[in-house]
């Protein structure tokens, strides 16, 4: 069970839009903790030009609420999120590493920490942790559903009419799956992919991380995964992760 919480204190509400959310999320992860029968109890932010400056006190935060994993998710810019709520990739990069560090010296035996960023971009200290596989994608083995039945790949796809592979109230899901769109996604090759993507070790087991960002930045879902192919292009990808 995941709880969203974006800030360790009232600028979360900011973020969010809505006065006294901050306190709401705290009660529902008590009441969540105190009578959810679930050992894996999640607090998670989104790093953006919002929080960055606090994303550390969210360290602070984490021992006192005790959750099974503190989760950081970069941006992605969609919905109501924008290119402009970001912050750029050399801050990306020291925040990471300083999250790294500072949880493995102060906080490691309190919660796991978890990064949701592709493997590719996770050094090699952080690797033999739990979470240290990164952000694993599903696509395009899932299906999105909306709340009128529609069927996309991801639910990343459902705003896009070109990706609607039909509707569940309508369609039986054989059909669905079989559809031409579905499975020449299904088999894109690793062979066929761009950038850093086909130079790093892990693209075996990443297949190539957030396919849907991939379109939606290069309009091709071979394209490299954004946040590697931007780590890379400003020498930031780790250079042990790399086949060459």
């Amino acid at each position: 069970m995941q709880v969203s919480i974006d800030a360790p204190d009232e600028s979360h509400d900011e973020i969010r839009g809505r006065s006294g959310s901050f306190n709401k999320a705290l009660d529902f992860f008590e009441f969540a903790k105190n009578n959810c029968n679930s050992k894996n109890l999640v607090i998670a932010t989104t790093l953006m030009k919002h929080n960055y400056k606090k994303i550390f006190g969210m360290f602070e935060l984490c021992s006192k609420l005790k959750p099974s994993t503190f989760c950081v998710i970069p941006i992605m810019p969609s919905g109501k999120a924008t290119k402009d709520d970001d912050i750029s990739v050399e801050l990306k990069k020291e925040i990471f590493d300083h999250l790294i560090d500072e949880w493995l010296m102060k906080y490691q035996n309190n919660f796991d920490l978890s990064l949701i960023i592709p493997k590719g971009l996770i050094p090699q200290r952080f690797q033999n942790t739990r979470h240290g596989g990164g952000y694993l994608c599903s696509f395009p083995h899932m299906l999105g559903i909306d709340s009128n039945g529609n069927v996309a790949p991801c639910d990343g796809l459902l705003d896009n009419s070109e990706f609607i592979l039909g509707n569940i109230r309508i369609d039986s899901l054989k059909k669905i799956v079989n559809h031409p769109s579905y499975i020449k996604l299904k088999n894109i090759g690793e062979t066929e992919f761009e950038g850093v993507c086909k130079i790093c070790k892990f693209l075996p087991d990443c297949q190539g991380g957030c396919r849907v960002e991939a379109y939606n930045r290069y309009r091709r879902f071979t394209a490299p995964d954004p946040i590697c192919q931007s780590f890379y292009e400003k020498g930031l990808f780790p250079k042990e992760n790399l086949r060459c």
